[in-house]
């Protein structure tokens, strides 16, 4: 009986160490209201976050007349991100509104605009793209595309909604296969992705975006 509690407890106290482990490798975008990074811009360099954008508790408001990004400190592999984004501007300039949500940024490269990766598009007419950014290769319908110093892959359908209203995006992450969906739809997936881990970047290019209820799930 002794015996038996304490092979049930050492089994127990794995689990929670492994779980543990699990978190910390993977971390967290928000730790309390906080973003867990920084922002860049080429104007001021690798800033704090709330200095050049807002950032709350899952949610990034990029708005401002520096174009930039807020980066994530931790790397992430095999994961699940879910957000909702939504333009804050209906002005004649950004008719073409632009932005993106980039992950797979390797975290040993200096920072620009913009590093390599892969950037899930946010864009008029063009939301649900890879775009992939600096030598980054992938498959899709067995081609192979890239590398290339930017490459545009288009989406399969357009299922963006109407200016004002909350758009929701899946992106799943797992090795070399990834998945991106917009407002329940799938609408474009890769295979042998040159790239398998990275931190995560919510790009502003001017177009003033909110994002929020962002949470990332390790697979």
């Amino acid at each position: 009986m002794i015996k038996s509690i304490i092979k049930s407890a050492f089994i127990v106290c794995a689990l929670f160490a492994l779980t543990a482990n699990a978190e910390a490798q993977n971390g967290k975008l928000f730790k309390k209201s906080k973003f867990n990074g920084y922002a860049y811009s080429s104007k001021t360099g690798k800033v704090e976050p709330d200095s050049l954008f807002k950032t709350g508790k899952g949610t990034i408001v990029l708005d401002g007349k520096t174009i930039g990004y807020v980066m994530s400190n931790e790397v992430y592999k095999n994961f699940k991100l879910t957000a909702q984004f939504r333009w804050m501007t209906e002005s004649d300039q950004n008719k073409k509104r632009n932005s993106g949500l980039m992950y797979y940024v390797a975290k040993d490269q200096e920072d620009a605009l913009w590093p390599s990766g892969i950037q899930y598009q946010i864009k008029t007419n063009s939301t649900g793209n890879f775009i992939l950014l600096k030598d980054v290769s992938l498959t899709v319908h067995d081609t192979i595309i890239g590398p290339g110093a930017s490459i545009n892959v288009n989406h399969f359908s357009d299922a963006e909604k109407e200016h004002g209203v909350w758009n929701d995006i899946v992106i799943e992450a797992d090795g070399d296969h990834v998945k991106q969906y917009l407002n329940g739809v799938l609408v474009n997936e890769a295979t042998n992705t040159s790239v398998i881990e990275g931190r995560i970047l919510f790009q502003y290019e001017g177009s003033p975006i909110e994002f929020k209820a962002i949470k990332v799930k390790r697979l």
